[in-house]
């Protein structure tokens, strides 16, 4: 009776096939239902294999709580207070696995009493972008975490100037309260006389879609007083529409007051006091500091006559000393400030700082500015290694994989022997001993595969039990050797309990041409073979 709906059209047929989709039709009545073989595909099985197929088949492989959840869409549709029906769900997988699906579906009967007869619906798999999501939350939450320690006031707005999100600094440095301000404007807290260059700052990132830079403005403290602050901010997209702006604001009110205390001395200091300032130095055309702030000793540790006895290029970093020649070297064909350059000062200790500089030539002197961005330069690299590598072994993520896959296959890296690596068992193992033991084998796993892949250039976490290496210029012959040198590490160096085993596929890329998740599929439908033919063997 209900396979009709299932084969009901050519075109319906080509849509499944084309989104790779499940279908489902329900006689709620009866409890009768009927499922496409891609149905039981997404969870591991054959129809065959599933039979007899009911109601009770579709509760048994899901998840019960999640359940819950469908069964309260499917109320909402049975009581016609929604049209469809749409839930996240999880579906145990044959290998044990949660898999996620999108589950829609639609009344497309109803009895002469107004009661759902046939309901019809589809499955979609989104295991990967659902595990993509949970691991972009956890990022997120570790992202935050740097961003509420930061001493820097981290902000949203939207286009109408209200606080999206502020930071806690707006509270710890200001004295406002962060929840009374999310959802207000900005605007009240800007100083009278500084709002038209604020709001035209934020205008300019609008009609641009750039970043933008905002020197000294003022910002009302909780008790009344006014503080300087400068800020960065860029563009917020959606849909390639700027909708707002987030940007990172950092309280100068100490730098303004020695610079507004300095500019009264003479008229050299007031040139360049000018510039927004950190460090402060003159330096003169033979490239020796002529004078300089006490911020140096503070940053750098050494005196302030030590410094000014050695060349300025004494202090700079072996690798950034060209570099910092040639904008010195451009400082005498101008007469302009410099755009900003960054390079790497010694510290007394032997560690170096990253300052950020901004100069002015002034007849035989040099006035510049630098500020010290260390902080931000390590923010910015535990970001970065935060979003690209997985935090228990360390290995780059399948982010990362995402990211290099335009690049990774090219002549130069054919042919690309690409190995995929599943431990097995390992929920098991969870079950039986804890998480604590199922991580302490992922980090063995990663450990051994990574000392058995020459050229370690890519070796990937791909999530939970999986890992995948790129080793360019390797055949067939040599990713059987690597497979092997793998085992045999796994059996010299493990000894009685340690429970490692691993499940290999491999698949050597060798035109340009190919996709590389594409590529991926092979060498993981190998790896899945030789998973079958060890439980096979077990069984035997």
């Amino acid at each position: 009776m209900l396979k009709k709906y299932i084969d009901q059209s050519l075109l319906s047929s080509l849509l499944v096939d084309a989104t790779k989709a499940a279908i489902w039709v329900w006689n709620v009545q009866t409890g009768e239902v009927e499922f496409n073989e891609r149905w039981a595909e997404i969870i591991g099985y054959t129809l065959k294999e599933l039979k007899p197929i009911s109601i009770n088949t579709w509760l048994k492989y899901s998840n019960e709580d999640d359940l819950k959840i469908s069964n309260a869409a499917l109320e909402d549709v049975f009581t016609h207070k929604t049209e469809h029906y749409c839930a996240e769900v999880r579906m145990r997988h044959k290998n044990g696995s949660w898999v996620w699906v999108l589950d829609n579906g639609k009344v497309l009967e109803w009895t002469d009493e107004g009661k759902p007869l046939i309901v019809a619906g589809t499955h979609i798999d989104i295991t990967n972008q659902k595990e993509a999501q949970l691991r972009a939350e956890k990022s997120e939450q570790n992202l935050s975490q740097i961003i509420e320690n930061s001493i820097n006031l981290i902000y949203r707005i939207d286009l109408n100037g209200n606080f999206t999100y502020i930071s806690s600094t707006w509270h710890k440095r200001m004295g406002h309260d962060v929840k009374a301000a999310t959802g207000s404007s900005f605007r009240p807290f800007i100083h009278p006389d500084d709002l038209p260059r604020v709001n035209s700052f934020f205008e300019v990132i609008k009609e641009t879609g750039q970043n933008q830079e905002l020197g000294k403005y003022r910002l009302r403290h909780k008790d009344g007083t006014w503080h300087y602050f400068e800020s960065t901010a860029s563009p917020i997209f959606e849909n390639e529409q700027v909708i707002g702006f987030s940007g990172i604001a950092r309280d100068i009110t100490e730098l303004v007051k020695t610079s507004t205390e300095l500019t009264k001395k003479n008229e050299e200091l007031e040139r360049f006091f000018t510039v927004s300032l950190d460090l402060l130095c003159i330096a003169d055309i033979n490239g020796y500091f002529y004078m300089l702030n006490i911020a140096w000793e503070k940053t750098l540790g050494y005196s302030i006559e030590y410094l000014k006895s050695k060349p300025l290029m004494y202090f700079v970093h072996p690798k950034d000393v060209d570099h910092t020649a040639n904008e010195m070297k451009k400082l005498s064909t101008t007469h302009s400030i410099t755009n900003k350059f960054v390079n790497r000062y010694r510290c007394y200790d032997g560690t170096y700082r990253y300052l950020e500089w901004r100069s002015f030539p002034f007849k035989e002197f040099i006035y510049a500015s630098a500020r010290d961005i260390t902080e931000e330069v390590e923010q910015k690299r535990l970001i970065e290694h935060l979003s690209y590598h997985d935090q228990l072994t360390n290995l780059y993520n399948r982010h990362y994989l995402e990211k290099i896959t335009k690049t990774i296959i090219k002549n130069e890296n054919l042919p690309l022997g690409i190995i995929v690596i599943d431990i097995d068992g390992l929920k098991e193992i969870n079950d039986k001993y804890g998480h604590g033991k199922g991580d302490e084998i992922l980090i063995n796993a990663a450990t051994i595969i990574k000392r058995n892949i020459p050229r370690v250039d890519y070796v990937f976490r791909m999530g939970g039990d999986e890992f995948v290496a790129l080793v360019p210029c390797t055949d067939e012959h040599e990713l059987a050797s690597i497979k092997a040198d793998i085992q045999a590490d796994i059996d010299r160096s493990c000894n009685g309990d340690c429970h490692l085993s691993l499940s290999f596929g491999s698949h050597a890329v060798k035109s340009v041409e190919t996709e590389v998740f594409n590529a991926l599929k092979i060498a993981d439908d190998d790896m899945y073979a030789d998973k079958q033919k060890k439980r096979a063997k077990a069984h035997n």
